[in-house]
């Protein structure tokens, strides 16, 4: 159906995403830092990425707006999930130059519904 990629620092909740987005039909490549990120980004074409934005190091936003300015990237839609709320509000979201957000934690029902809808528009 398409494939993912899906970045967060949290072993646990990279695992809970995983898992629901391959029960939606999807294929999950997994990343653990932004460095990581950009590296699978800049190797493999994904048709979508989530970004955790609280990580060490690089956040998801500092990804997103690195994903966003390279021409191999630039196209890939990308979606903030993150647990600040001030992440997933629309000025930031602009900012970075992100998709989409969406608030941590939400239903497997409703990130699975973002993902088909930001993965069709791809």
């Amino acid at each position: 159906m398409g494939q993912i990629l899906v970045v967060d620092d949290d072993r646990a909740l990279l695992l809970i995403m995983q898992l629901t987005l391959e029960r939606g039909g999807f294929s999950v490549t997994t990343a653990e830092s932004g460095d990581e990120a950009l590296k699978l980004a800049y190797q493999h074409r994904f048709d979508l990425i989530i970004l955790d934005d609280m990580m060490p190091g690089m956040s998801g936003g500092q990804t997103c707006r690195l994903l966003k300015s390279d021409p191999r990237t630039s196209s890939i839609p990308v979606m903030l999930y993150s647990a600040r709320s001030d992440a997933v509000e629309t000025d930031y979201v602009i900012d970075v130059l992100a998709d989409a957000a969406l608030r941590k934690p939400s239903s497997p029902a409703k990130i699975l519904e973002m993902v088909n809808s930001l993965v069709a528009r791809a």
